[in-house]
């Protein structure tokens, strides 16, 4: 196992934090604020990131990608992270999570379609998946997706779609209804999954959504109204539906590990900071046994949950059969371990830490929202459970 970077994949990585420093930095307190003129420039900051090659990162080049590896990937999501949760969340939901998708089930000429828009950000995707009684349980889904005579009909309503108000393409998971003809009895099927263009009739924003969490993440419920689509924008051929359901599950506990990593890394560089600088009894608070302490199990949370993410993302690129549950591992570590990092951050920052307009504040919102989306801790401990019950049967 190596999960080391090359020359090349390290220097690629200084650029692009570089960039992200730059570039997207500069925007985030108008991002955080959120509505219209935020969401504005955050479609902006998609075309900036496509242009520069993340985006694309692991993806083919024959479809606009760069061709690297899941490794290199998981580490440029935090560095982007780190800046910005929000921007690394948008921007990892419509181009990773959506594009992996349609990278490894859509058609070629669902490809050209879509695929090449989101890597260059010029096309902005979402994750229609959940829904009110639908959130683990995906077995709850009421969204039909009615197939026969060469088309799709869509209809339900979808929550906490990230990206919902922006998007111009969402990915909808429904349950599979077919029309009887000549050649089928009729009947449920499974789960379809397809890409419902924005401008398809009967597509409607219902409501904005503002969470604990993600200030500047646009987060919508969206209704599909007997939306009609032709079948080419079906994901995957029929009866793959599920398999598709469950590596969505996998890139969305994926994309927020790499989130939980970022914020850990910024709280401990905020707490070091301000540990330096505030005094007290005439000294650094950072000299005091109490704080380097947190300081120090902070930086071991950190190490750590970043070698599980990289095993994770090793594994997965190898196609080894514990991948699926290692990541559970990886997800739950690093969404609790944000958690109990923030918290330390806002302790070390003392009363300016519980300023509602603080770093470490905000960073504290945000590492809660880690443990709920991408799978909850309580769903990915019942997995990794699963697997240990399985070994020893």
């Amino acid at each position: 196992m190596d999960y080391e970077l090359s020359d090349e994949q390290k220097k690629y990585k200084e650029e692009f934090a570089r960039f992200c420093t730059e570039q997207i930095a500069p925007h985030c307190p108008q991002i955080d604020r959120g509505g219209r003129q935020a969401h504005k420039k955050l479609k902006s900051l998609h075309r900036k990131l496509g242009a520069f090659g993340y985006l694309g990162l692991s993806f083919p080049d024959q479809w606009g990608g760069r061709g690297h590896d899941l490794l290199l990937q998981t580490a440029c999501d935090e560095v982007l992270a780190k800046v910005s949760s929000s921007v690394f969340l948008s921007a990892y939901t419509s181009a990773i999570h959506c594009g992996k998708l349609i990278e490894h089930f859509g058609t070629a000429e669902l490809k050209r379609l879509v695929l090449e828009g989101l890597l260059a950000g010029r096309t902005i995707g979402s994750v229609a998946r959940t829904e009110a009684q639908a959130g683990s349980d995906l077995g709850a889904i009421v969204t039909a997706a009615t197939r026969g005579n060469g088309e799709v009909v869509v209809s339900g309503i979808k929550d906490f779609c990230v990206n919902g108000p922006i998007a111009g393409v969402f990915l909808v998971v429904a349950r599979s209804v077919v029309v009887p003809d000549s050649k089928d009895a009729g009947g449920e099927s499974g789960p379809t999954v397809l890409v419902v263009p924005r401008d398809t009739g009967g597509v409607e924003v219902v409501e904005t959504v503002e969470t604990f969490g993600y200030v500047g993440l646009p987060i919508a419920r969206v209704r599909f109204d007997s939306s009609r689509l032709p079948d080419r924008f079906v994901v995957g051929a029929e009866g793959v539906g599920r398999r598709i359901v469950e590596e969505s599950l996998e890139w969305d506990a994926r994309g927020m590990t790499s989130a939980s990593i970022g914020i850990m890394a910024r709280a401990l560089e905020a707490s070091f900071a301000y540990s330096q600088e505030r005094q007290a009894f005439g000294k650094a608070i950072g000299s005091f046994q109490e704080v380097s302490f947190k300081l120090a199990e902070m930086r071991a949370m950190l190490d750590t949950a970043r070698l599980l993410a990289a095993k994770a993302a090793w594994l997965a690129q190898e196609g080894d059969p514990e991948a699926s549950v290692f990541l559970s591992c990886a997800k739950l570590y690093a969404s609790e371990s944000a958690s109990k990092c923030a918290g330390y951050a806002v302790q070390i920052h003392g009363a300016r830490g519980l300023l509602k307009q603080s770093v470490v504040a905000s960073l504290y919102r945000d590492a809660k929202y880690g443990e709920i989306a991408g799978g909850t801790s309580e769903i990915h401990r019942i997995a990794i459970a699963r697997s240990v019950l399985d070994a020893v049967d």
